[in-house]
């Protein structure tokens, strides 16, 4: 049984770091990078803390919605609303304002998968509360003992 939760919260551990070095750096994962929504721009598309994969393509059409790179540096995940040869122009569903025309160096890549389950997962892993709790689990799973079965003679 121990096992079965070392392996479960080591996957789940795993999968966090591995969802946070790719949105934060250029690694990706079979083409693929994912990113975790930070704010309520594209709802009721994505909501805050979704976890998205993004897959860099040949070619973005209008009503695509793109991972892209800001003037800041930031990753901001918007709609493209107007496209004029290799320079696009973004907005995200919930906002009144267009975003800064971009050039297409400047996409990261399309969104193509929002996983549901990750964003759970993520908050949970990501919470002061699960780091406060798991060491107490792991302490009482490994110092109680096992108990002995009594045997009938």
């Amino acid at each position: 049984m121990k096992k079965v939760i070392y392996g479960i919260l080591f996957f789940l551990i795993s999968l966090c770091i591995l969802i946070n070095i790719s949105s934060m750096s250029n690694m990706s994962f079979f083409g693929y990078r994912t990113f975790k929504i930070a704010s309520g721009s594209m709802k009721p598309l994505y909501d805050i803390d979704d976890v998205i994969f993004v897959k860099s393509k040949e070619s973005y059409y209008v009503n695509d919605v793109v991972t892209y790179i800001n003037d800041s540096g930031e990753y901001v995940t918007h709609r493209i609303i107007n496209k004029e040869g290799s320079i696009f122009t973004l907005k995200g569903d919930a906002n009144n304002t267009i975003d800064k025309k971009i050039e297409e160096k400047n996409i990261v890549g399309k969104v193509v998968y929002k996983l549901r389950v990750l964003k759970l997962i993520y908050i949970i892993l990501t919470s002061v509360y699960f780091w406060l709790v798991v060491p107490i689990i792991f302490l009482l799973i490994i110092f109680i003992p096992k108990r002995k079965e009594k045997s009938s003679k």
